[in-house]
């Protein structure tokens, strides 16, 4: 995911509002401001989110947002396996 973050081409005002979103590893770094499209790192950050929600509730309702932290893992994994996928065609010299 991080390999494939690029910066804009016309980078957003610093004063619009939204979330900057860091994603980094050792030696790799990227971020996202409010990802709005259905990739990696919206799909990501969801998850963190619902994450960070989830560990703050009680544990009599930990079982209710647990469908949602279930949700937004897979809707991860399946984009990545597709955005793998999508890669390893145009390597390839697919479409």
């Amino acid at each position: 995911m991080l390999l494939q973050m690029r910066y804009p081409a016309h980078p957003m005002p610093s004063w619009d509002d939204g979330i900057t979103y860091e994603f980094a590893v050792p030696g790799q770094y990227g971020e996202a401001f409010t990802p709005v499209e259905e990739l990696a790192p919206r799909l990501f950050a969801e998850l963190g989110e619902t994450l960070f929600f989830y560990a703050r509730l009680s544990a009599d309702k930990k079982t209710e947002l647990l469908k949602s932290v279930e949700t937004a893992a897979t809707k991860l994994e399946q984009r990545l396996e597709q955005q793998a996928a999508e890669a390893a065609k145009q390597t390839k010299g697919g479409d």
